[in-house]
């Protein structure tokens, strides 16, 4: 079993505040429109997967945006190693997007 990775939390905190700029570099105060959207989670993929390249992870990235006034039922578990896996979902919403971005970078020796 893996060992326990030396400041795993903070790992994720910082993750998640570089996540939070990238979405609001990249949508900003912006109308919904599919068009964008399509461009706006291409952007977000690449700058976020960068975010998420760490020596010894495998990750993986998704971008979801929807417009600011929909419902969305959410029922999300995850499945990970608490101890060396980061495996979380960053929700930001503006007054016109709803922007979700699950992160899963998972451990490997």
């Amino acid at each position: 079993m893996s060992a326990m990775v030396e400041g795993k939390q903070e790992d994720e905190e910082n993750l998640k505040k570089e996540v939070e700029k990238v979405i609001l570099g990249t949508v900003g105060e912006a109308d919904y429109d599919t068009d964008k959207a399509t461009n706006w989670s291409e952007i977000m993929l690449a700058q976020i997967y960068k975010l998420t390249k760490k020596d010894g992870y495998k990750s993986a990235v998704l971008v979801e945006i929807l417009p600011r006034k929909t419902d969305v039922l959410r029922r999300t578990k995850f499945l990970s190693i608490p101890g060396t896996d980061i495996v979380t979902m960053i929700e930001k919403k503006t007054e016109k997007v709803n922007v979700m971005v699950f992160i899963a970078m998972m451990k490997y020796d």
